[in-house]
């Protein structure tokens, strides 16, 4: 009887080192890594856009894929809500904070970036509204592709996506004549 006692009472201490161990150290460590994966590849001048192309759809129908092109985007650490409008070829994107409460060159560059991978991703989309608590900007496919002399989807690989986007993100006169030729507030 003392030697099933023993055994019940090792075994209890096991089970509890081994869900600590796990709770402690497996779990954080998990949570981490994948956190890591996310968040480090959301900067607009940095991304790297050939991970997007997973979520390429030639119809906008596909709200998961447009659900995650934003989610993986600069701006995704904002809770929003989206709306999605087939019928007009429309996406709004509901953030969920004052667009002045972002550090302005930042915002700037994630506007530019995210209209141009969403427009770039999703074939017929042809209006983007980003809904903010103070202000609301409107994109438009035909706007996107005058600015860049080019159909959007030209832009299936990062090499041209770098140069024609990414390379300029840093030039605060590109921002704001982007900003005041491109999007509609």
């Amino acid at each position: 009887m003392k030697k099933a006692k023993f055994v019940i009472i090792i075994s209890i201490i096991a089970v509890i080192l081994g869900m600590t161990f796990f709770q402690l150290y497996l779990i954080p460590k998990f949570s981490d890594d994948n956190l890591e994966n996310v968040t480090n590849d959301t900067d607009a001048i940095t991304q790297d856009f050939d991970n997007m192309l997973i979520y390429k759809t030639k119809y906008m129908g596909n709200n998961s894929n447009i659900i995650n092109i934003n989610n993986n985007l600069p701006l995704s650490n904002i809770k929003k809500s989206f709306s999605i409008h087939p019928e007009t070829f429309a996406v709004e994107i509901n953030y969920d904070v004052k667009a002045s409460s972002i550090e302005q060159k930042k915002f700037e560059q994630a506007i530019v970036y995210n209209a141009t991978v969403n427009f770039a991703l999703v074939g017929n989309l042809e209006s983007l509204n980003l809904n903010f608590n103070d202000i609301t900007y409107t994109i438009s496919r035909s706007s996107l592709e005058n600015w860049y002399g080019v159909n959007l989807s030209s832009f299936e690989n990062i090499d041209k996506l770098k140069k024609r986007v990414q390379s300029k993100l840093s030039n605060k006169t590109y921002l704001d004549k982007f900003m005041s030729e491109v999007v509609q507030k």
